[in-house]
């Protein structure tokens, strides 16, 4: 199915496929509807979803980041490696992941 709920190889279907998209709203209705027994859908519910999927998405990038800025600091310095580098090289990384 599409983003919409209609086949995809429908001629009425506009071929969007979004999994992560409509996972999120599938695990935010099991919460609303199965876990806390809501029939009506909790907007709090989607924002503490994004808030989660954000945070866990900033901290690989940041991980991603770090690991790059690791690997160039090495080629520039060969294996020297400095207090103040490794601490201005952790600050762009959380910088860059958090913008």
């Amino acid at each position: 199915n599409d983003f919409w709920g209609a086949p995809i190889t429908s001629a009425s279907s506009h071929k969007s496929y979004r999994p992560l998209c409509v996972l999120c709203f599938r695990l935010s209705r099991i919460i609303n509807e199965d876990l806390l027994g809501r029939d009506s859908l909790d907007p709090r519910i989607f924002h503490a979803g994004n808030i989660i999927l954000h945070t866990v998405n900033s901290l690989l990038v940041y991980a991603l980041y770090r690991s790059i800025l690791s690997a160039f600091k090495d080629q520039l310095n060969g294996s020297k490696v400095t207090k103040n580098t490794q601490n201005r090289n952790t600050s762009i990384a959380f910088l860059a992941s958090t913008l």
